[in-house]
């Protein structure tokens, strides 16, 4: 399943919600949460498997990334949307690079203490099996969300 929203007139459904009635326009933006919770979930299950390359990890900046996914909505008039974010920032600042380096298929890095480089797996979780198990959950929900705002303020999609 798959459906396509232009981010323009999601904004503009966005506005007009907020326009017609605050109440039902904090229920769109807790829905549009809601659904979107299901690819954070995959996100921080994806984290807690462990280091990718079976090293000695005691896992806690996996569990800060995993701390770090939201949902974030946005009705901007620029586009709205729905998106799933990590945010590096409880990392501590010798370790901001991992946000991007653990989200690729591979990464190099030195080894401490040494000058040598070497390259270590990542765990890609915003690709491939992570958001595509739950993204027929996430669109119906989306789309669930959407219709009920659309119906209450008497329109049509």
């Amino acid at each position: 399943m798959e459906f396509r929203i232009d981010a323009k007139e999601f904004s503009k459904l966005g506005r007009d919600v907020k326009e017609f009635d605050s109440a039902l326009y904090r229920r769109l933006r807790k829905a549009l949460r809601e659904a979107g919770q299901t690819g954070v979930e995959g996100v921080r299950e994806k984290l807690a498997e462990g280091s990718p390359a079976g090293g000695p990890d005691e896992g806690t900046n996996r569990s800060l990334l995993a701390a770090g996914t939201r949902v974030a909505v946005s009705f901007a008039k620029s586009g709205g949307s729905v998106k799933i974010t990590t945010s590096g920032s409880r990392l501590p600042a010798a370790h901001s690079a991992l946000l991007a380096a653990y989200n690729t298929r591979q990464w190099r890095h030195p080894v401490f203490g040494s000058g040598t480089f070497v390259s270590q797996a990542g765990l890609p979780y915003f690709y491939g099996a992570v958001m595509k198990a739950g993204h027929r959950e996430m669109g119906k929900g989306i789309e669930a969300a959407i219709d009920e705002a659309v119906r209450a303020i008497g329109g049509t999609r």
